[in-house]
């Protein structure tokens, strides 16, 4: 496929117009992997790894083009199980903790950036609408890469913002998906 942007370690490659960006970002797109490692402006000697939704996320990614707009929801297989509670909006405090607190939703207006010096694109997201109430009214940018693996495409994310946990670390993102349909 024509246009990938390479990702670290990969031989260079033309980069992507606009226009081949949007069409190779829109569809939906399946979690393969989420993990928050030590920001690299830490004073940690030893790098961990945080996978919030577990070792196998559940979650998709819908990148529509006109409109260019994004809806994600990622969580773990654990928080998936069903519940005792017959029904969510009566479950306990404790069965929505269980379900809410490795949840991650967010929706809104995207545009593609140029990385400063036109080498790569950031994916900028207007965010409407989240699980978290503080990212709604901001702006949530990602770096993006793309390849082929065994005929699938692959996208990358890293957000620039760091994700602050409750230990009051500061840990980057990482976020693979598997492009499932145009």
């Amino acid at each position: 496929m024509a246009g990938l942007i390479p990702m670290p370690g990969q031989p260079d490659a033309p980069l992507p117009t606009e226009e081949e960006m949007s069409a190779q970002l829109a569809g939906s797109w399946r979690i393969r992997s989420f993990e928050l490692t030590n920001d690299p402006n830490s004073t940690a000697r030893i790098t961990t790894v945080n996978r919030p939704c577990g070792r196998r996320p559940l979650g998709s990614l819908v990148l529509s083009r006109d409109p260019p707009y994004l809806c994600c929801m990622l969580t773990s297989a654990e928080a998936a199980q069903p519940i005792p509670s017959p029904i969510y909006t009566t479950a306990s405090d404790a069965e929505v903790l269980r379900v809410a607190r490795p949840l991650l939703a967010c929706m809104g207006r995207y545009e593609l950036l140029r990385k400063e010096g036109g080498q790569g694109w950031l994916l900028k997201t207007s965010v409407d609408v989240a699980v978290d109430p503080n990212w709604m009214g901001t702006d949530q940018i990602q770096t993006i890469g793309l390849r082929e693996e065994d005929g699938n495409l692959i996208m990358v994310l890293r957000p620039i913002q760091p994700f602050l946990l409750r230990s009051g670390s500061l840990f980057v993102a990482r976020l693979e998906w598997e492009k499932i349909t145009a």
